[in-house]
């Protein structure tokens, strides 16, 4: 959930010229795929080459101010917001480049599911008469763009099983900033509208893991 509605377009415009389609080195580590540990976020620009074509995509999500940060709620509602955005786009790209059918089915969940968030952010927005606001140093749309990006690198079974493993470490994550952001919202509108994240963010979870142990 954690990541204004934006269009793949525009996510790739935004990151090229923030960042040049690199993850920033506050974002979170990725996970490597032949055994789910955790590894060190790339330290350069450049996408993972073909030498390890099923390594994990970057973090799609920025946790540079980690759980010590203070946020407003319009920093709250721009993180959920972008977080939605970003899933959208990789979903968008991994529904019309996968042959096969549980990821396709994954990734259509995902995009349908991420879609209703924006919507619903945007709406506890408008209600409190808030102007979303991205944190200082926020890396979520050109860590997005920098995944998109390896995704693009790899093919077949290779680019699916690094999708439903950035997907398992995503929501993970997501999940955890969810409490922790619900705990800082000032506005019971913001708390409530995270703390009903969670099952969704919960089930994204299950789902990828459920693929990865049937090899999809």
């Amino acid at each position: 959930m954690f990541r204004t509605r934006t269009t793949l377009g525009t996510l790739l415009m935004m990151s090229a010229a923030t960042a040049g389609f690199a993850c920033s080195s506050n974002g979170r580590s990725s996970v490597d795929s032949a055994n789910g540990s955790a590894a060190p976020s790339p330290p350069s620009a450049a996408p993972a080459t073909s030498a390890s074509p099923a390594s994990s995509l970057p973090s799609a999500t920025d946790t540079a101010k980690g759980a010590n940060a203070n946020f407003s709620d319009a920093n709250i509602l721009a993180k959920a917001n972008a977080g939605d955005s970003t899933e959208v786009a990789v979903a968008k790209y991994m529904a019309s480049n996968t042959s096969n059918a549980g990821v396709k089915a994954y990734a259509n969940l995902l995009e349908r599911d991420h879609a209703k968030g924006i919507s619903s952010v945007e709406a506890t927005a408008k209600k409190l008469n808030l102007t979303l606001q991205l944190p200082a140093g926020d890396t979520t749309v050109q860590a997005a763009a920098h995944a998109l990006d390896h995704l693009k690198s790899l093919s077949g079974a290779d680019r699916d099983s690094a999708f439903i493993n950035h997907e398992i470490e995503d929501h993970k994550h997501d999940i955890d900033e969810a409490k922790q952001m619900a705990d800082k919202a000032q506005a019971a509108e913001v708390k409530s509208l995270l703390r009903k994240e969670i099952p969704e963010l919960q089930k994204h979870l299950d789902r990828a893991e459920a693929l990865k142990r049937s090899g999809r």
